[in-house]
């Protein structure tokens, strides 16, 4: 049988249950002095949870966190970078300037929701959430799947995907 020593250096006891539970069963928190929170993760998401139900229910404190929002969203707004980037205006005129991209990109994404085309991971990564990275535009459905950090990087520093990957460029006069 273990010493109380011993199991208060492999367990901690909850401060709201008052169980002994591994040290993993506790947020971390460097304000602590060992290091974790007094309650475990279980007590701690019941206590949040019963307290955003007792806040929602207040209509005091949900007007001023409805106020709270939309001041934040106002600053936002009026960020000259969050604008430029939301600006539906800047957008039409990308399309309007690049039309061979846009046709494109809405092909693809056509042929990627009726199942002709199918996502594959990341052909750096592996990751699943992907970009399809098109080297000729006029083969829309020819693409390279690449997440977001490579493709952003293949644009950044690399004239084509085929250098990054070692792949021989398409003979063209074909």
């Amino acid at each position: 049988m273990k010493t109380q020593e011993e199991i208060e250096r492999e367990f901690k006891q909850c401060a709201t249950c008052k169980i002994y539970k591994r040290f993993t069963e506790f947020n971390k928190s460097k304000q602590k002095k060992d290091g974790y929170l007094y309650s475990c993760r279980e007590c701690s998401n019941e206590m949040a949870r019963s307290r955003d139900a007792n806040l929602r229910e207040d209509p005091e404190w949900y007007a001023k966190d409805l106020e709270k929002n939309r001041s934040y969203m106002a600053a936002k707004r009026s960020d000259p970078s969050f604008i430029e980037y939301h600006d539906p205006q800047l957008r039409t005129n990308y399309q309007k300037a690049n039309p061979e991209k846009n046709r494109a990109h809405a092909l693809l994404n056509y042929h990627v929701k009726k199942g002709n085309v199918t996502k594959l991971p990341c052909q750096i990564c592996g990751k699943e959430k992907v970009d399809g990275h098109h080297e000729d535009y006029s083969k829309p459905k020819e693409v390279i799947w690449l997440c977001r950090a490579h493709h952003r990087e293949i644009h950044r520093k690399f004239n084509t995907i085929r250098q990054r990957l070692g792949i021989p460029e398409h003979n063209r006069e074909l």
